[in-house]
């Protein structure tokens, strides 16, 4: 797994001194901002909430993923060995973003077609199976093939990527897990509007920033990739947008999916109160906002498919669909 970098030279003015400022900013605000959103989950008891639990899986990966290179600075005995590792770490947490991603459009779907709330519910435990699986799956495989990712240059003393002589099967890999995760959102989102829209919940093209926002963010980094196994390096400028485009990744998923409408409205409302609410009115906090009804609304009979459905949809669907519009916006 051991492959020592070669100097590279950048081109223009800007010095790895540079670089390595825009990545421990970039990662710092990414982590500022996951943080952030944690934080108001804990607080006001976001967790509670189906889509709510998906958002944190994204947050909580992007936060992983901004701190690594904090964690990866204290260590003072850096080699090839140990710079890979790290790389297969963030790489990781890369992909298990794009899964919750994925999983989210697939989330709202189930919502917006009005599937029993108790097996939506269930579809958290394999959206968690598959956030951890398909990471790992791919960086066991990046380990077993000795795929080298990143480099450590003992000349400017920095962790990079391997633009001498990247393997193949990295950048198939990512092209391969992000195109499947933007053509999941595409699809899933699609049909979304097309069921908001049919209620008259006129939602235009929104609901294609998710897609749109992985595409600008991974891009970059798989053109790296590419230009990395054709032993090309790259302009200086370009390393500076790869570097910081994946923890632009991570601060844009916070905003697009931690503080949307109802996150905003419901964070309004915790701020502006005037008094302490009575431990009943707590209770239902998250429940008054919540997606998927109380298991007392359900009755206490065995409910079919059709009962769920008609407990949560049946009395006005088209406040279903705009209260998970907001989710959304």
């Amino acid at each position: 797994m051991e492959n020592i970098c070669q100097p590279m030279v950048l081109q223009g003015t800007i010095s790895y001194e540079s670089i390595k400022i825009v990545e421990i900013v970039s990662a710092g605000l990414a982590a500022l901002f996951g943080l952030l959103f944690l934080m108001l989950a804990i607080s006001f008891k976001f967790y509670k909430e189906f889509l709510f639990k998906i958002v944190i899986g994204i947050t909580t990966t992007g936060l992983l993923f901004s701190i690594t290179p904090f964690i990866r600075s204290q260590i003072h005995t850096s080699t090839d060995v140990t710079c890979n590792i790290f790389g297969l770490i963030e790489i990781y947490w890369a992909f298990a973003s794009l899964c919750w991603c994925s999983c989210f459009a697939h989330a709202v779907h189930l919502v917006a077609k009005g599937g029993n709330p108790r097996n939506v519910e269930r579809h958290f435990w394999y959206y968690l199976s598959i956030s951890t699986t398909v990471p790992a799956a791919c960086v066991t495989y990046f380990i077993l093939t000795e795929s080298s990712l990143n480099c450590y240059e003992s000349s400017t003393l920095y962790c990079r990527i391997n633009y001498n002589n990247i393997d193949l099967q990295v950048f198939l890999v990512s092209m391969v897990v992000w195109l499947c995760s933007c053509l999941v959102m595409i699809v899933f989102y699609k049909n979304i509007r097309k069921e908001m829209n049919s209620c008259g919940l006129n939602v235009k093209h929104r609901v294609y920033v998710f897609p749109l926002v992985s595409l600008v963010c991974w891009l970059p980094q798989l053109y790296g990739y590419l230009q990395a196994y054709f032993s090309q390096v790259p302009p200086a400028w370009f390393i500076i947008i790869q570097t910081a485009s994946l923890y632009l990744y991570g601060i844009l998923n916070v905003l697009l999916y931690g503080f949307c409408k109802r996150a905003r409205a419901e964070c309004l409302r915790r701020f502006t109160k005037n008094q302490i609410r009575e431990s009943q009115d707590q209770k239902e906090d998250i429940k008054q906002y919540s997606l998927l009804p109380d298991t007392s609304m359900l009755g206490e009979t065995k409910s079919t498919d059709y009962g769920g459905r008609v407990a949560y949809f049946s009395y006005n669907r088209t406040v279903c669909l705009s209260s998970l519009r907001d989710s959304i916006v």
